[in-house]
């Protein structure tokens, strides 16, 4: 019985879950597709009558695939080929990675629990069929247009009085130094934005909702918690909090909004996942409305602005658990956050040395900032 993790090199909230784990003496193995082929080699095989096999080694170090219960697929990189690799063949390399790494995860998932199935991620990690589920649900949305048509957002913005809008998938863009995120921004009409810039690429476009706060409900199995976000303290973050530095964020644990949670667990079921948070406003008026759901929203930070709810804790018994009706029942003292947090910079400098470089690397300094534990 282990625990099979697959996350980007010095990720907090990979790290800090093998961490917890392994407090638990259960057995556990993170893995990075982005040191594939350079540190990780792996065959699968099958004949006329016998069962198929499958190995994984990294650096020489078998890993004991069929022991494992419990795969928790985080987030992942593409497979990065050796420098001595022409750049011209690099294209194809990766490609064929990536099938092989999606032949993998889904052989993998046909004997473990799986957080969360890789059928559910393909299908339902996108915004067009998140809110046809959320409407089949009776979860209250914005209403959206999802388009690169100029007349048609214009048209939307027209009836609308302005809208926000925002991007299918979070965008960054490597600046060297630094990175620029785009995040929600008001928009109140086309009068000079350059068509283009509106052909080129498909956004969401929202009718714009008013908040009195906002939650962000996590749920691992059938445990369920939900946090307050007090997003209209900081007006820089008052149409998007991923914005500011979460630790200003007035937050706190409450009870799910009545009637709720039900409809969390239909949305979960007819999509396939089992775990993931959840993203709501509240209006002036005390309407609920569903912004979306992230099946690997990050939810240390969580811990962090609220330190009597063991995110951590939960999450590492809900692996080992291995049920997708999962309930929480603290054993002992929980695995802290913050404990783990306290020995980052060991942490990230050993990711650094251990894993195959690549363009996130400065992304993972002295400390995690706000937005590697918040998206």
């Amino acid at each position: 019985m282990s625990v099979l993790i697959a996350s980007l090199p010095g990720d907090a909230h990979g790290l800090s879950v093998k961490w917890a784990l392994g407090q638990k003496d259960a057995l556990v193995d993170l893995i990075c597709w982005s040191d594939y082929p350079q540190k990780h080699a792996s065959s699968f095989s099958i004949a006329n009558g016998l069962p198929c096999q499958m190995s994984l080694a990294r650096e020489g170090r078998a890993l004991d695939l069929d022991a494992v219960t419990s795969l928790w697929s985080h987030r992942t990189l593409k497979a990065t080929p050796p420098s001595s690799i022409h750049r011209a063949d690099h294209p194809p390399i990766l490609d064929s990675a990536e099938h092989y790494f999606r032949g993998m995860t889904a052989r993998l998932e046909g004997q473990a629990f799986a957080v969360n199935p890789s059928a559910a991620k393909w299908r339902y990690d996108n915004k067009l069929n998140q809110l046809s589920v959320a409407q089949a649900c009776g979860l209250r949305f914005p209403a959206t247009l999802i388009s690169n048509d100029f007349d048609d957002v214009q048209a939307f913005i027209a009836a609308h009085g302005g809208c926000i809008t925002k991007p299918l998938k979070f965008m960054i863009w490597d600046c060297g130094a630094y990175d620029v995120s785009l995040f929600t921004t008001v928009l109140k009409s086309l009068e000079g934005v350059n068509r283009l810039s509106i052909e080129a690429c498909p956004m969401i476009y929202q009718e714009r909702i008013e908040k009195r706060c906002e939650y962000r409900i996590v749920v691992f199995g059938r445990e369920v918690v939900c946090v307050e976000l007090d997003s209209q303290a900081d007006p820089n973050g008052a149409e998007d909090w991923r914005a500011i530095d979460y630790h200003a964020l007035p937050a706190r644990v409450v009870a799910p909004p009545p009637g709720l949670v039900d409809r969390l667990f239909d949305f979960m079921q007819r999509c396939g996942f089992v775990c993931g948070s959840f993203d709501f406003a509240l209006s002036p008026d005390g309407e609920l409305v569903f912004f979306e759901f992230n099946e690997t929203g990050q939810f240390l930070w969580l811990e962090e602005l609220c330190p009597d709810a063991p995110f951590l804790d939960i999450f590492a018994e809900f692996l080992l658990s291995a049920r997708p009706d999962f309930r929480y029942r603290q054993i002992g003292a929980p695995c802290r956050f913050e404990s783990w947090l306290k020995d980052f910079p060991s942490h990230a400098a050993e990711a650094r040395t251990i894993h195959v470089p690549t363009n996130l690397d400065k992304r993972f300094p002295e400390a995690p900032r706000a937005t590697d534990l918040v998206l």
